[in-house]
């Protein structure tokens, strides 16, 4: 793990000049091969400081774990890469070893920074980001799943009749529903949860099972004081039911319900559709 007593012990490198500096200055450590110049501490080789040359450009590279996580090339340009981790020590040794970057984290499963000259932008390092000299930012852009309103309402009117069942059950019954072993045959006999589809159609047998299923997922259970004892006591929400129901819907249309939407460059927001896109599971 990348600890904060570490981070600040990494040097900030502005440039390829500041960089080459540092990499002559540091020797290198006895024995290794091929040789490793620790980037900090010369006991955590896993920081460690290369030069190289990359289509006929210089350049210096800072590695985390063998990996060149930001590369100073002599034409004044400075590359970043998540080198495929996305995780926070990824985040932590790019805001520790750039002296030109401000703020980075992780948000929504990417690596995402923001430069001093623009404190309003944010841009997703990714597999390769690249600083200009200039100050300019290329990269990959940040691209949203945004929901059709009008076409989720028209979905979700499909099943109305089984939502409006369902909630009756559980009106009726409460937590006390039992997801049985012949509804879960019933349900499996049309392959498992992927023919959701089919409860746009009046089958009050499928119904049944369906809506048992549905109940027994949104139930939760919570600690609740009678009689001078805490006690553990299984609760249902009707909006839980409803909100369980219509997830499952959304997923199973989610090619209709949501378009992929491109952000401008620099911008960034959390894709909070990108669950139903993975479908049913």
């Amino acid at each position: 793990m990348f600890g904060l007593d570490v981070m600040w012990k990494l040097p900030s490198i502005s440039n390829y000049a500041d960089g080459l500096s540092r990499y002559e200055r540091i020797k290198p450590i006895r024995g290794s091969y091929p040789e490793v110049r620790p980037l900090g501490s010369r006991r955590l080789k896993h920081y460690s400081i290369v030069k190289r040359v990359q289509d006929g450009v210089n350049y210096i590279g800072c590695c985390l774990y063998g990996n060149e996580v930001v590369k100073f090339f002599e034409d004044g340009r400075t590359e970043l890469s998540q080198c495929g981790y996305s995780t926070i020590t990824t985040a932590a040794f790019i805001k520790a070893v750039v002296s030109s970057v401000r703020w980075c984290n992780v948000w929504d499963r990417h690596v995402v920074m923001t430069p001093w000259e623009d404190v309003t932008k944010r841009y997703i390092v990714g597999e390769k980001l690249v600083i200009h000299s200039d100050l300019s930012v290329e990269g990959e852009p940040c691209t949203i799943h945004k929901s059709n309103a009008a076409e989720t309402r028209e979905v979700l009117k499909r099943y109305k009749v089984f939502i409006d069942y369902a909630v009756n059950m559980a009106k009726v019954a409460g937590a006390d529903v039992e997801f049985t072993t012949e509804m879960s045959k019933r349900i499996r006999e049309y392959g498992l949860f992927f023919e959701v589809a089919r409860l746009c159609e009046p089958d009050y047998e499928l119904f049944a099972a369906y809506a048992a299923y549905f109940i027994n997922t949104a139930k939760q259970m919570e600690h609740v004081y009678e009689n001078g004892a805490w006690q553990r006591k299984t609760t249902l929400s009707i909006q839980t039911l409803k909100r369980t129901i219509r997830e499952y819907i959304k997923r199973l249309y989610a090619a209709e319900i949501f378009e992929k939407v491109v952000l401008p460059h620099g911008e960034f927001k959390l894709d909070i559709n990108r669950k139903y896109m993975r479908g049913l599971r």
